[in-house]
């Protein structure tokens, strides 16, 4: 008897709502289309969102595989600064299982919105094995810069072409493959003196050797050097997800 009263109400309910959105048609579209909009837009913002933090996670694990920075760096190198003295890359290398390692100074440009890396060229390349030059040279003159496919895409910008970075002006040497590193990439010494941070970097990319794996490594440093944050590069996605500021409260707030 109740069950047949619920189900006659729900039923006169359903039928209210029916006739609602036949006698009003243009509110019942624009709510729909409001409705619609506002959806499409989460998602665009969401999927924007994973797709650059996977794209720059999945830039970083080319470099190397285990990251070293100070105590309190940051996953995301825009928030750092050079800190860690280049020196530390000495200690770094005799590590048991270590087969090469390269120092790396960050920094952001907020008129471009994107990370310029400076690298030291030899030792950059003995850590990253998929770092390839496509067009030009690498890092052969001082005053050169090398920028990857997409960014000399996006900006149309070729080999012997100028770019203006923190105030100076620099030439187009070489071009690389696109999924490695930072979009462009100019001496380590050179930033170095335009940072103000001589002798320094932000963090030093590891190779482990053949013969060990990256978890071993990993420990291993982060018992000789106290103080200092190890992270493997393969948790680098899963890190800057669970730790980009707002983007999981918001996902949560929207679902």
């Amino acid at each position: 008897m109740i069950r047949g009263f619920k189900l006659l109400g729900w039923t006169k309910m359903f039928k209210l709502i029916l006739s609602n959105l036949k006698q009003r048609p243009t509110r019942t579209v624009i709510s729909v289309l409001a409705v619609a909009l506002g959806v499409a837009l989460i998602l665009v913002s969401v999927g924007l969102s994973y797709g650059q933090l996977n794209d720059f996670s999945a830039r970083m694990r080319l470099l190397g595989d285990v990251m070293v920075q100070p105590s309190d760096g940051s996953i995301f190198y825009a928030i750092n600064s050079g800190t860690v003295p280049v020196r530390i890359g000495e200690k770094i290398a005799e590590v048991e299982g270590v087969s090469a390692v390269t120092p790396v100074l960050t920094k952001f440009l907020g008129d471009k919105f994107h990370l310029i890396f400076g690298i030291e060229k030899t030792t950059f390349r003995n850590v990253s094995h998929s770092f390839r030059i496509v067009k030009g040279q690498f890092l052969g003159d001082l005053d050169e810069i090398v920028i990857d496919t997409a960014y000399s895409e996006s900006k149309n910008l070729d080999l012997g072409d100028r770019l203006e970075l923190l105030g100076a002006t620099f030439r187009v040497g070489g071009i690389f493959e696109a999924g490695v590193g930072a979009r462009v990439m100019l001496r380590l010494q050179t930033l170095q003196n335009m940072n103000g941070t001589p002798g320094k970097a932000t963090m030093f990319f590891v190779r482990a050797s053949d013969e060990t794996t990256d978890l071993e490594v990993a420990d291993r440093l982060q018992e000789r050097l106290k103080g200092y944050k190890i992270t493997r590069t393969s948790e680098l996605p899963q890190l800057m997800t669970s730790n980009t500021p707002v983007l999981k409260p918001f996902i949560t707030a929207m679902v």
